[in-house]
């Protein structure tokens, strides 16, 4: 489960946690599959990205590796002491080449097929119409749409999967083709949002279709969505990269110089976006030729780019 470069989290309960297994819950233990019980100690990057933006007095719930278990729960008392399924102990965290080891002093044992509404994920899995064998494999925390509108699609993590394949082979665009919205060559679907600005396929404010804006790569292919959670999520891979570099030029813990910088950052970004987004959410795209394109701005980011409503 661990070949791809992460980042995971992965719980790793500590001698003194198999010592102490007794009674009903060694049972239950010990007649779980071995691979669900790995699985379960496992999380994706997304579990990972959030857990270091845990901040005292809160609590999050996190898929694990194991699609059919129950997800775990993580608390962050007051007195910064962290709970991991009410009853483990998280008392050391310890960074990795591609993750984090949360130490723990209690085994989790998972709860087979306690997923909720398990029906619902199979309705939500699609397919290529081209080769119906190519498919999304539900990445551990998220949907394939929002993975690959946060830009997840070619990291490695997600080209390696759980070993079947990788996740979200259709959605990201690994079968062949993109997804599409049902044969209209004049109207685009990317990660779950249409376009539909008319025009010819050469319009210069079509929006990119291979992340070029110009001869910009931006990396966004379509139009994806800016809100508050967005923009959170962007000021803590910000800030976690602050941190880190900082942790270097003073030869300083780079995990809590990232966790820090992280929390800091999302912090801000959160409490100025609810005072100046509040709910609402935009859609956005790159611009095919922006030099062309009279209704686009400029990008700040992408020197050179240029960037529309798709709204």
């Amino acid at each position: 489960s661990l070949q791809g470069p992460g980042p995971y989290l992965v719980f790793a309960p500590d001698d003194a946690a198999f010592s102490n297994l007794r009674g009903s819950k060694a049972e239950d233990v010990l007649n779980l599959d071995l691979s669900k019980l790995v699985q379960y100690h496992i999380a994706g990057a997304s579990a990972y990205e959030r857990y270091l933006a845990m901040t005292p007095g809160s609590t999050i719930d996190i898929r694990t590796l194991c699609s059919d278990c129950n997800e775990v729960t993580i608390e962050t008392l007051p007195s910064g002491k962290v709970l991991v399924n009410e009853g483990a102990n998280a008392y050391e965290a310890v960074e990795t080449c591609n993750g984090l080891l949360v130490l723990i002093d209690n085994v989790l044992s998972p709860s087979i097929g306690s997923v909720s509404n398990p029906p619902d994920k199979e309705e939500d899995i699609e397919c290529s119409v081209d080769d119906p064998t190519c498919c999304d494999l539900p990445p551990p925390e998220f949907t394939c749409a929002l993975q690959k509108q946060y830009g997840k699609c070619d990291e490695p993590w997600m080209l390696v999967g759980n070993g079947n394949g990788g996740f979200c082979k259709y959605t990201c665009g690994r079968c062949g083709r993109s997804p599409s919205s049902g044969g209209n060559d004049d109207t685009y679907d990317f990660g779950g949002y249409e376009d539909d600005y008319e025009g010819d396929t050469d319009d210069a404010c079509r929006c990119t279709e291979d992340g070029y804006s110009g001869a910009v790569d931006t990396g966004q292919v379509g139009c994806f969505k800016l809100n508050a959670e967005v923009i959170v999520s962007m000021a803590t891979d910000s800030g976690r990269r602050i941190g880190e570099s900082l942790s270097q030029y003073f030869g300083k813990d780079s995990y809590e110089y990232s966790k820090f910088f992280g929390k800091y950052w999302a912090k801000e970004a959160g409490d100025w976006a609810k005072s100046n987004m509040g709910r609402s959410t935009k859609r956005i795209c790159y611009v095919s030729d922006p030099a062309n394109c009279g209704s686009a701005s400029s990008s700040s980011e992408f020197i050179g780019a240029g960037w529309r409503s798709c709204d």
